[in-house]
């Protein structure tokens, strides 16, 4: 073989190889990662609920607390890494917050008779229920055409989550104590991390070379326990459905 004919094969190797690896690597190293900020919306609202018992003028009293908390708002900050066009990694901060509110009602042992307990009911409104979640994804993504692209995602959600709850009903009593007057409730704090997984999907569009809007849906599933003091465990499950919106910048 000619040495011309030689080099053209050469360069003709090269262009194909070339352009095989633009089928699955970004067009460039400008396009490899995305940062992307979202507004959070968790569309569920949550509920849980505790029951626990006491010992008071030598009888059993009982307190069943039922807690709901509404929908909840906030943002989410990540970085998508591309190992090539199509796959890569997702890592993510999320923090919402919702605020909720909790019903109780008790059982409270007469100081003089056995076995005649006074009902007594309170609402506890403006209690905060906080869950921050760093989520660790594998990516597949979906172009479609120049501006759009769709994402599929999976992984690993360590969430941890945050209540106030109902430690303690306060009420009034006089003679002949066989109704009591509530006060009000005492508040406490408990929090629980644990690790659960989480699913879902994106379309971003692109503005420019830089500069993107996108969507997401995810859903997260997670078993938290609070454990308030001196009261039995509450389990909550945590996550849910969440819908996002926001910015992407490509580098």
């Amino acid at each position: 073989m000619r040495r011309g004919d030689a080099i053209k094969t050469k360069l003709t190797l090269a262009a194909l190889l070339l352009s095989a690896a633009g089928s699955v690597a970004p067009a460039s190293a400008a396009e490899r990662a995305r940062i992307f900020l979202n507004g959070a919306f968790d569309t569920g609202s949550l509920d849980f609920a505790q029951s626990r018992t006491f010992k008071e003028f030598a009888e059993e009293g009982k307190i069943d607390t039922a807690y709901s908390a509404g929908t909840g708002i906030g943002f989410e900050v990540g970085l998508h890494w591309r190992f090539n066009r199509r796959l890569g990694v997702m890592a993510s901060v999320a923090t919402v917050g919702r605020d909720g509110s909790a019903s109780v009602s008790a059982s409270l042992p007469h100081p003089l008779y056995l076995a005649k307990p006074r009902q007594a009911t309170a609402t506890q409104e403006g209690l905060s229920y906080r869950e921050t979640t760093i989520h660790v994804d594998f990516v597949y993504a979906i172009p479609s055409g120049k501006s759009l692209e769709f994402l599929l995602f999976a992984g690993p959600s360590f969430v941890g989550a945050k209540s106030d709850l109902v430690t303690q009903l306060n009420y009034r009593q006089s003679y002949p104590y066989d109704e009591v007057s509530v006060t009000g409730v005492a508040l406490g704090e408990a929090s629980d991390n644990v690790v659960g997984f989480n699913i879902g999907g994106g379309l971003d569009y692109r503005l420019g070379k830089r500069f993107g809007l996108g969507a997401q849906v995810r859903f997260t599933t997670a078993s938290v326990k609070l454990v308030p003091p001196a009261a039995p465990t509450i389990s909550i499950d945590a996550g849910g459905f969440q819908a996002a919106v926001g910015v992407r910048i490509f580098f």
